[in-house]
């Protein structure tokens, strides 16, 4: 479902190389979390898989197809949850899903029976007002709503496991495994392999922009204590390569 090859990136004026030869892959079916503790790199992964924006080395392949070569084709087949979403500031919360629903080629009957089930799931109730004036527990679970509106075959969530309070996180756990057993993915980041470990069948470790090492959740927290630290990650970066990969 979703392929990193080598992907690179470099931000500020510095071009300090944020993300480092990243390659890893989700399947169909799965529901997989890039955790650690550079919150500004996992970002520069979801926006790079969503289309924000292009890797400046390697590729991305969503269902097989380069994100470079199909970007229209690669952003419609993925949901899209940033950890601060960006809303029209004239648009209040019914209106940025009607625009999400618009955008992904929604029918009538499909908005109204997946709108209708997202807001119960997650107890989404609107005020009056713009989407910039609702709390930031309600903007946090309408933009997962605004993810999880379409049926798109993948779903990325960039840090929101973090911002949700214990009853949504559960919702969304929850419906990350629905997706998975539809056939869909899930790709989301974290900061700790507790948050991590919420839903995904894999955990990817990533540090100084790579990935260190892959497992579940018990098998990573034995190599890198309770919660992921920066400690934790650099000593298994400093490890030899054959001892990174944590297999099952």
């Amino acid at each position: 479902m979703l392929k990193l090859e080598n992907v690179s990136k470099t931000y500020g004026r510095r071009k300090k190389r944020t993300i480092d030869g990243l390659s890893f892959e989700v399947a169909a079916g799965e529901v997989f979390a890039l955790v650690g503790t550079d919150q500004a790199a996992l970002t520069a992964v979801t926006r790079m898989i969503a289309g924000a924006t292009p890797p400046e080395e390697g590729q991305i392949l969503i269902r097989g197809r380069n994100s470079r070569e199909w970007p229209v084709n690669c952003r419609r087949s993925v949901g899209y949850a940033a950890e601060a979403p960006r809303v029209y500031r004239w648009m209040t919360g019914p209106q940025w899903l009607d625009f999400i629903a618009d955008v992904y080629g929604m029918t009538r009957k499909e908005k109204h029976e997946s709108l209708s089930y997202l807001t119960d799931r997650f107890g989404i109730a609107f005020p009056g007002g713009r989407f910039r004036d609702y709390p930031p527990a309600l903007q946090q679970t309408t933009a997962v709503a605004a993810a999880l509106l379409p049926e798109t075959p993948l779903v990325v969530l960039d840090g929101i496991f973090g911002r949700l309070d214990g009853a949504a996180r559960t919702a969304l756990a929850q419906e990350c495994r629905v997706r998975a057993e539809r056939g869909g993915a899930v790709f989301f980041t974290a900061d700790t392999l507790a948050e991590g470990g919420l839903a995904a069948d894999r955990i990817g470790l990533m540090a100084g922009g790579r990935l260190i090492a892959v497992g579940t959740e018990r098998e990573l927290r034995d190599r890198c204590g309770e919660r992921l630290t920066a400690a934790g990650a650099e000593a298994l970066l400093a490890a030899p390569p054959w001892e990174r990969e944590v297999e099952p």
